[in-house]
């Protein structure tokens, strides 16, 4: 599929969701509760704070989900408009439909929040719902269309109950619909002088250190995507171009010659990405049973899982200043292509950014 094909299917995708948000969630989520209870609040603190707090946490769940349909799946969650891949990332690494448990809390939430009984009944008819449309419908066709890939995939991740620990659900949540992705930072050093003005840059240049050409042009290209995408970066007016316009691979040992170039190109900041290690991970999981009304109704083996972990150095270079700034090591567990690689990447950079009072 080409560049050009791809982007105008995500289009297409990002437009069919938010026609589709727009028309069912829309109802489903807000009008109904509306009519049920009038947005009249609950007479009690706690009830209040319970419900706003479970509505907090189950909005961007909800909002990732979407955005993986169109991003990942380059479809919508309508049956009449499905993905055209299987979507396993983000909210669905833990829990099969993150989409329904998202809009049952959703809710549920506002059943706490407006003291209303009708609405708490709404939503245990809304999960009756969707469990029956999962087991009858959606799951039945997804096997039909994806065959093996989904069954392994169900039998990795739980079709209802998230597989979290409560701590890492709750950092989940309060970190917001980017927050589970699968990469985090595991070293990182910065320059004791450095300041967040420091990293303030109008024009980077991004650059991917990879001797395969087409892999590096392609880290490089997203690369600097996802740092012109950012919001402060969009604020600032920065430029943020690949390198490999301007340096070739065979340039990529010749650290002067890329200096010279890259000042005389006007650029004021850099971002170098690293490969440290590409390896795999098998891991058993043990099997389980599930039981309904005190019987036993279906039994799992278990299953080995393999995983890909690949760790990336990032390195973040005042052109102006001549020096390196801020460098991290990153730990990205099964990414489903490029882009999913440098986003997680880009997204955890940008949160330990803050963290150390660097962000610009």
């Amino acid at each position: 599929m080409s560049e050009v094909g791809e982007a105008a299917r995500r289009r297409r995708a990002a437009i069919g969701t938010l026609v589709f948000t727009a028309v069912l969630p829309g109802t489903v989520v807000v009008l109904l509760p509306y009519l049920l209870t009038g947005w009249r609040l609950a007479a009690g603190l706690v009830p209040r704070a319970l419900g706003l707090l479970l509505v907090a946490a189950a909005l961007p769940v909800f909002v990732a989900f979407l955005l993986r349909f169109v991003r990942e799946g380059l479809g919508t969650p309508a049956p009449i408009a499905p993905t055209e891949r299987l979507v396993v990332g983000g909210p669905f690494q833990r829990v099969r439909n993150p989409g329904y448990v998202a809009v049952v809390a959703l809710v549920l939430g506002q059943a706490l929040l407006f003291g209303s009984g009708a609405v708490a009944r709404y939503a245990a008819l809304l999960a009756l719902g969707f469990h029956l449309f999962v087991v009858l419908y959606e799951e039945p066709t997804l096997r039909r269309r994806f065959g093996s890939e989904y069954e392994t995939y169900c039998r990795r991740v739980p079709r209802w109950w998230p597989r979290l620990s409560r701590t890492l659900l709750v950092a989940c949540v309060l970190s917001g619909p980017l927050a589970c992705a699968s990469t985090r930072i595991e070293t990182q050093w910065k320059d004791p002088a450095a300041r967040a003005e420091d990293l303030a840059f109008r024009k980077v240049i991004a650059l991917a250190q990879l001797e395969d050409e087409t892999a590096r042009r392609a880290a490089e290209d997203e690369l600097a995507r996802a740092i012109a995408a950012g919001p402060r970066a969009k604020a600032r007016g920065m430029q943020a171009l690949p390198a490999y316009p301007l340096i070739s691979t065979a340039e990529l040992d010749d650290v002067a010659a890329m200096r010279a170039k890259v000042e005389g190109a006007g650029f004021d900041g850099a971002v170098v990405l690293r490969l440290v290690s590409d390896e795999e991970r098998v891991t058993f999981v043990p099997g389980r049973y599930e039981t309904m009304w005190g019987r036993v109704v279906s039994y799992d083996p278990g299953y080995t899982t393999v995983d890909r972990i690949l760790r990336v150095e990032t390195r973040l270079y005042s052109v102006a200043q001549g020096k390196l700034l801020w460098s991290g090591v990153s730990r990205t567990v099964d990414p489903r292509d490029l882009a999913d690689l440098v986003d997680g990447i880009a997204n955890a950079v940008g949160e330990e950014l803050e963290v150390q009072g660097l962000a610009p």
